[in-house]
C-alpha cells in the first residue's frame, strides 16, 4: 500500500503535468507588440503588416524550442530555450544571436512575451456575407456580437426581400473562442477601407471590429473582399455559429465564396 506522503507527491505531479499551459494553444505578444503563434509544425511571427513563417524543427517541453526557415535557399536553424511558461506569460531566451528577432530582448537578453488575452477588448463585431442556399438563391447573412455575448444574426433572401432575425446570447465557450481567435492577429495597424463602389453585380462583404478604443472596417465585393492574414478561421466561427442559431446549413455555402 503506498504512503499518504507518496500518494500526494503522485497527485500533485499529475495535476502539475496535466495544468501546464499548452505554448500553441495560446497567441503570445512581445514588447513592440510582435505576435507571436506557435503550431505543431510551424510558427509565425507578425510585426505589423510583416509576416514571417517557421518550421518548429523540435520542441521539448518547458526545456527549449528549434526553429528553421529557409534564407536564400540556405536553412537557417536557432533555438529558443523556455526560461517560463504560464498561462499568462512565456519567457524565451535565444541561444547566441538571434537572427529572426522574434521580439526586444530585455537585459537579460530575453524575450517576454505576454498572453494576448491580457492586451484585448472586446467591444463588438459585425460581420455580413453573400451565401447562396441548398436551391441556388442568393441570400445574404450577417451576424453581430457584443461582449455581453448578445448574438443578432439576420438572413436575407435577395430575391423576395424576405428578412429574418434571431437574437440569442452565445454559450462562454464560443464567446471565450471568438476572443481568442480575434486576439490571435494585430489588426491595428492595417487601414480601415470603406471606398469601394457598390452596383448591382456587388456581393457585399462587410467586417467591422470594434476592440481597444478602435474600430476596424474591412469593405469588399465578394472575391475583392480583403480581410488581414489569419482571419480565415474567423469565417469558419461565424458561419457555425450562423448554422448553429439558424438551423440552417450555410457552411458549404459559405466556404465556396470564401478565398
Amino acid at each position: 500500500m503506498k504512503s499518504p506522503l507518496i500518494l500526494f507527491s503522485l497527485i500533485l505531479f499529475h495535476f502539475f503535468l496535466y495544468s501546464q499551459p499548452k505554448i500553441n494553444k495560446i497567441t503570445w505578444v512581445g514588447i513592440n507588440n510582435e505576435y507571436l503563434n506557435f503550431f505543431k509544425n510551424s510558427a509565425t511571427l507578425q510585426k505589423g503588416n510583416v509576416f514571417q513563417e517557421f518550421d518548429v524543427i523540435k520542441y521539448v517541453k518547458n526545456n527549449y524550442i528549434l526553429l528553421s526557415k529557409l534564407s536564400f535557399g540556405v536553412e537557417i536553424k536557432k533555438k529558443y530555450n523556455i526560461v517560463s511558461l504560464t498561462k499568462d506569460t512565456l519567457i524565451l531566451a535565444p541561444d547566441g544571436d538571434d537572427i529572426f528577432s522574434l521580439s526586444e530582448p530585455n537585459k537579460l537578453n530575453h524575450y517576454v512575451f505576454v498572453n494576448s488575452i491580457l492586451n484585448y477588448k472586446f467591444v463588438s463585431l459585425y460581420s455580413e456575407e453573400p451565401i447562396d442556399n441548398n436551391v441556388g438563391v442568393l441570400k445574404s447573412a450577417s451576424i453581430r456580437i457584443d461582449s455581453a455575448r448578445n448574438t443578432k444574426i439576420t438572413l436575407k433572401d435577395e430575391s423576395t426581400n424576405r428578412i429574418i432575425t434571431f437574437k440569442s446570447p452565445i454559450d462562454k465557450k464560443d464567446y471565450e473562442r471568438l476572443l481568442r481567435i480575434l486576439s490571435s492577429h494585430d489588426i491595428s495597424s492595417y487601414q480601415s477601407d470603406n471606398s469601394i463602389i457598390i452596383d448591382k453585380n456587388c456581393r457585399l462583404r462587410v467586417l467591422e471590429i470594434k476592440f481597444n478604443n478602435q474600430i476596424k472596417i474591412f469593405k469588399g465585393c465578394d472575391d475583392a473582399f480583403l480581410v488581414p492574414k489569419g482571419y480565415a478561421e474567423l469565417s469558419d466561427f461565424l458561419a457555425e455559429i450562423i448554422a448553429l442559431k439558424t438551423d440552417t446549413n450555410i457552411k458549404s455555402y459559405h466556404k465556396k465564396v470564401k478565398k
